[in-house]
């Protein structure tokens, strides 16, 4: 109960609108820091449980001192880890947030996908009220986004999970695929003049061939 009182009250103070005033700012930073530090502690010593809302937290205080990049990433991890781990009521908060966050960047687009996310995880865990309100503020109708969006959420989440070049090639190639509706698709990247092959899918196939590199006209 405590750790959870820790959590909601670090949120509370961080995820209001950015004031005009930036002492204000600076103070609720200030004032969020000793829930922080325990969320430090407690995700280090049981990650499965706290990661997420540390990294939640974390991209709230990215959001208020102005590292919206950041704040982007976090909320990203976050909601991977949430989501890994089986906390449907944190990853819907998280996804939530991420869909404000878009929102005051002038990305309605993925805005709107987040707020679907969020109305979703929150329907799965059983607040069908939240979930149903979250739903009427969308703007746009369910499946009116364009492919091209979805892609971006679904995207910047692996992101946040992949480290590894081939893994990541491997998935950036199926999602690539799986959005565009292809049966193969080529990823090329061009160095200098020449243009080289870093990764071959067939969907017939079943795999990714990663190539490191291999000219076109080979």
């Amino acid at each position: 109960v405590h750790a959870d009182h820790c959590f909601q009250h670090a949120l509370a103070l961080l995820a209001r609108p950015l004031a005009a005033d930036a002492e204000q700012n600076r103070s609720r930073l200030q004032q969020a820091e000793p829930c922080v530090e325990r969320l430090r502690r407690w995700a280090a010593h049981a990650p499965m449980n706290f990661a997420h809302k540390l990294l939640l937290i974390e991209a709230e205080q990215a959001r208020v001192s102005g590292a919206n990049g950041l704040a982007m990433q976090r909320v990203g991890e976050a909601i991977v880890l949430a989501r890994r781990h089986g906390y449907r009521q944190d990853e819907a908060l998280a996804c939530e947030r991420e869909a404000s966050l878009y929102r005051v960047l002038g990305r309605d687009d993925v805005a709107e996908l987040a707020l679907r996310n969020a109305a979703d995880a929150f329907g799965t865990w059983g607040a069908t009220r939240k979930a149903d309100d979250l739903k009427r503020r969308c703007r746009q109708p369910a499946g009116a986004l364009p492919l091209d969006t979805a892609a971006l959420i679904k995207a910047s989440h692996m992101l946040s999970q992949e480290i590894h070049l081939e893994q990541l090639l491997t998935r950036l190639m199926n999602l690539v695929i799986e959005n565009a509706g292809a049966e193969k698709g080529l990823l090329i990247r061009k160095s200098g003049d020449r243009l080289l092959v870093q990764a071959r899918s067939v969907i017939a196939e079943r795999r990714v061939e990663t190539m490191q590199g291999v000219a076109v006209e080979d």
